[in-house]
Parts: C-alpha cells; structure tokens; sequence
C-alpha cells in the first residue's frame, strides 16, 4: 500500500517485510559471528526488533528509491550468502542501494533518498 505520493506507509506489507529481513539478517548474523550479534545486539530478539525498526521508516522518507519489494530481494539474497560474503559487506546486487529523487545537494533522510 503507498500514500498518494507513491511512498509505501507503514502498512502491514512494510512491516512483514522489515521483519522477515529482520529475521534474516539476525539469522545470519547469529550463524556466521554469534559473538557479534551478542556485543552489538545481546541476543536475536534484540537484534530483530532494532533491524525491524530501522527498516521502517526508509520507506516513507521523502524521495527514497526503498520499497518493500527491493527489500524482499535483498532478504533473499542474504539469506542466500555464505558467511565470508555476509560478514565482508558483499550482499550482492539486490542489496545496491538505487539514487533516489532528492535533488543533488537536497536533504535526504538516507542513502536511498539523494
């Protein structure tokens, strides 16, 4: 669902998004340096609620390229990787973040808005 810009609100479909990416990038996290997830997050459940609430709202920051569906393709690419890859930075492809439609030296929310 998109408010009447084209942005995707908050709605049930962002949010089973930012969880499911949530869950496996905590997943993977836990299974390639579970020493990691414990200094950074404590545990898995801390993780995904942090993973899951700086998800959100990338989608509705004003003229961001992030939409619920790029996110699914970048959940599945991740949960695709081997560790080396995953704890490297190398997500592949469908984790790019696209140039968005703020202006060049405009305000922007995130990477994905400029």
């Amino acid at each position: 669902m998109a408010d009447a810009s084209g942005n995707p609100d908050a709605t049930s479909e962002a949010r089973q998004v930012c969880a499911a990416f949530a869950n496996t990038v905590c997943a993977k996290i836990q299974s390639c340096t579970p020493f990691v997830l414990g200094v950074l997050y404590g545990d898995v459940a801390t993780c995904k609620d942090r993973a899951t609430i700086g998800c959100l709202p990338g989608f509705g920051a004003p003229g961001t390229s992030a939409t619920p569906a790029k996110t699914a393709a970048c959940d599945k690419a991740i949960a695709a990787l081997a560790c080396p890859a995953f704890l490297a930075g190398d997500l592949g492809a469908a984790c790019k973040t696209d140039p968005g439609a703020v202006a060049v030296n405009g305000a922007c929310a995130d990477d994905r808005s400029p």
